[in-house]
């Protein structure tokens, strides 16, 4: 990020998390309005592969030699990191995002989800992230999340081969 990006923080930040929230919101309605005529098994088992599909297709426009440390340098130099109010740690062939703050999460609450719901919808959103991991070979664990009451999400992505 250059300076400006970095100095307009207050503008821009809050205006993608409302964006996420958006996404947000469109998850929890689909799913709700899937499981008035669906089994929830089957509705589940759907929107994870429809979302790990989106996570293929962002593998797919990746910059090859896609590994830990791009997905780090992605998410800091896009401004992600600020979004979620990440904390990074790298390691040799290995990286992990510590998000403060989740506007899916958040969303979820405001709208008087349940808890097993919250945790429900974070994971199959995660189904993203799994999918891009998978896509270029990469180990991603999620050990901890905001949704199950952890202090901060615990993403972590490793590269098999380093």
């Amino acid at each position: 990020m250059n300076e400006d990006e970095l100095a307009s923080r207050h503008i821009w930040v809050p205006k993608v998390r409302a964006a996420v929230k958006d996404r947000g919101l469109w998850l929890l309605y689909l799913y709700r309005s899937f499981s008035e005529i669906l089994p929830a098994e089957q509705v589940e088992a759907r929107m994870r592969a429809a979302i790990r599909q989106f996570g293929t297709r962002k593998g797919r426009n990746d910059a090859s030699g896609f590994n830990a440390d791009k997905w780090a340098d992605n998410h800091k130099n896009k401004g992600s990191a600020d979004v979620f109010d990440s904390n990074q740690v790298r390691g040799a062939g290995q990286y992990e995002q510590q998000m403060q703050i989740c506007p899916l999460v958040d969303l979820w609450r405001e709208e008087g989800c349940s808890a097993g719901e919250v945790s429900l919808l974070c994971d199959i959103a995660m189904e993203g992230d799994r999918g891009r991991a998978e896509y270029h070979g990469l180990k991603m664990e999620l050990p901890a999340t905001l949704a199950d009451g952890a202090p901060c999400c615990r993403l972590i992505v490793t590269d098999p081969t380093a």
